[in-house]
């Protein structure tokens, strides 16, 4: 609606999201769910920390703090820096394990079936976002027996 009512007024707004539960990839996920916050992170976190112009230990930590930061931007609670911190996980994780992941579908002949690949990788996205949902949605308490 608010796109809408902004071309009516002669604006024109970027998409904010762009079906993101279609996704393949955490990273693809990432570029269509809230797009507007996600490039105000990119160009004011990310590439002040360096962004991926640094080593590559650096440039998963990079990533690791941006996504801690983004879920103190949520709100200051645990939930939301453990939820930050299971997507920058998430993220690192699929860095570093690409080339492993590569080899394994083509070793069990994935790559000849690209409707069921990309089937499971949709699914399996969904599946690991959902899950962060839990501690964003702050289904889970932290309590003290203090």
């Amino acid at each position: 609606m608010a796109i809408g009512a902004a071309q009516v007024m002669g604006f024109k707004l970027m998409p904010n999201f762009d079906q993101p539960y279609h996704s393949r990839s955490i990273y693809e996920f990432w570029s269509r769910w809230h797009i507007s916050l996600s490039s105000w992170f990119r160009d004011y976190l990310y590439i002040s920390l360096g962004g991926n112009r640094v080593t590559i230990p650096r440039w998963y930590l990079n990533l690791f703090i941006v996504f801690i930061l983004s879920g103190l931007w949520h709100g200051a609670n645990w939930t939301f820096v453990i939820w930050g911190a299971l997507n920058g996980f998430y993220l690192v994780f699929a860095h570093i394990t690409k080339d492993l992941r590569s080899r394994f579908r083509r070793f069990i002949g994935l790559d000849k079936h690209p409707f069921v690949h990309n089937t499971l990788q949709i699914l399996i996205t969904f599946g690991l976002i959902k899950f962060s949902w839990i501690f964003f949605q702050g289904k889970i308490r932290f309590h003290s027996t203090l």
